[in-house]
């Protein structure tokens, strides 16, 4: 039984489209009996009927919008896609802020001279955590991983930066699984040929 509010997110080639339905379209929709909880079919919601409560956001040749971290005390999304970091607003999905953060010149060139491709040697975040006032942030890097601590308030503002190896896929076909305990450890899992793990 739904009785508050719930959201679904949908990755697209466009870019990344937000599906936030409040209690108060919720709330006009009528009360489900248990018996209606039970049966084998459920009633199929189609996507125009749900355009009224969605909102989309995409950023001119940005893709990969694979990182998503929620930050309700501050009411917005911290998305990381290749090369980028955005805060949106979880009202809407408007834009507070993009940080770019690309590899340099050099690490690419080193990248591609090993045989990979243009579009394997870009940063593609793969770690996206919030701790206190601090978003963590790891990215592929060019097949070079590196991890940034950032201000939460200012994502531009890069508090530290430490090696991502171990904590970051140097491949960008693979993710990762991280979290921060409340004693600040980071643990993280990923799956890498490169490292064997």
């Amino acid at each position: 039984m739904l009785t508050s509010g719930w959201g679904v997110w949908a990755l697209s080639p466009c870019g990344l489209v937000l599906l936030i339905c409040s209690s108060v379209c919720l709330s006009q929709q009528p009360h489900l009996k248990l018996a209606d909880c039970s049966r084998k079919e459920h009633p199929v919601v189609s996507y125009q009927m749900l355009t009224p409560w969605m909102s989309e956001f995409s950023h001119p040749g940005v893709k990969d919008f694979s990182q998503l971290a929620l930050d309700l005390s501050r009411n917005q999304l911290i998305v990381g896609a290749r090369n980028f970091i955005f805060k949106l607003s979880l009202s809407n999905a408007s834009l507070i802020q993009a940080t770019e953060w690309a590899p340099s010149d050099d690490t690419k060139r080193s990248c591609q001279s090993k045989g990979k491709s243009a579009e394997e040697c870009q940063n593609y975040l793969r770690v996206l955590l919030i701790s206190g006032r601090t978003l963590f942030t790891c990215g592929t890097n060019a097949f070079a991983p590196v991890c940034m601590s950032r201000q939460i308030d200012n994502i531009s503002e890069v508090l530290d930066t430490v090696n991502g190896v171990a904590r970051c896929p140097y491949d960008p076909r693979h993710n990762s699984t991280a979290m921060v305990t409340e004693k600040g450890e980071l643990y993280c899992r990923y799956s890498d040929r490169l490292l064997g793990t």
